[in-house]
């Protein structure tokens, strides 16, 4: 049965997002922080296959493929289906997460990428871990107070607000062994505004590599006193299905 884009969209289960204006981000600070959150995520696959989850316009899946992983992207939204062939060359498929076309076990990895927050949270988890072999990756925004009120100012709306601190209990409550999780971007993602932001520093090259080379030196210092949950704008969280894996 085909989807009503309208009512995902009413529903914040989508968002109806100006396309031309995500791709400039795309191509300017934000899309280097991206990639580097997607590293972060390629490193913390376990095996050869992936599962990308609602893959967007489909850039983690490309870059996954690029990384030598096997990775199927999925994603409902049919506009942007359309913009990861276009963006990325690569073909997503057009299927949610609680569908039961997968095996169990049929990919090593299974990853939802900025994603689970549009989702009924413990059908996708319960339907993820029949479909992982060996780990869920979560990688997700972690709501502290000034990306909260960034949601108030620019009116953004999800269609529930799980906690990182939710999200790890209900993967324990699965039968995940939850290994850790990792907080990132402390200044490269709110000035680079995101998708959903305007860039705060300007389109030189030069700078956003500096922008980035403080933010991981601010992230050093973050993890070291350990105020990660506070501070940061990210959160990666990596469950195995095994306490022996």
């Amino acid at each position: 049965m085909a989807r009503d884009r309208q009512q995902d969209i009413l529903e914040n289960i989508i968002h109806d997002e100006d396309h031309d204006s995500n791709l400039r981000k795309l191509n300017g600070l934000y899309g280097l922080v991206a990639r580097r959150q997607n590293e972060a995520i390629r490193n913390c696959c376990a095996g050869v296959s992936a599962l990308d989850v609602g893959a967007g316009y489909g850039n983690l899946t490309r870059q996954l493929k690029d990384a030598g992983l096997q990775c199927t992207g999925i994603e409902i939204d049919s506009e942007k289906i359309q913009l990861a062939q276009q963006w990325f060359g690569v073909e997503l498929e057009d299927r949610d997460i609680y569908a039961n076309g997968y095996a169990d076990g049929q990919f090593d990895t299974v990853i939802f990428r900025e994603v689970l927050r549009h989702l009924r949270m413990e059908q996708a988890i319960k339907n993820a871990v029949r479909i992982a072999a060996k780990r869920i990756i979560i990688f997700q925004a972690n709501p502290i107070w000034l990306l909260r009120l960034v949601y108030r100012v620019t009116g953004h709306h999800e269609h529930a607000q799980y906690s990182l601190d939710d999200i790890a209990q209900a993967l324990k409550d699965a039968g995940l062994n939850v290994r850790k999780i990792a907080y990132m971007d402390t200044v490269a993602f709110p000035l680079s505004g995101g998708y959903i932001g305007r860039q705060m520093v300007p389109a030189w090259r030069w700078f956003y590599t500096l922008v980035l080379a403080a933010d991981e030196a601010l992230g050093w210092l973050v993890r070291f006193l350990g105020v990660g949950r506070w501070v940061c704008y990210r959160g990666l969280i990596l469950a195995d299905k095994s306490l022996d894996e």
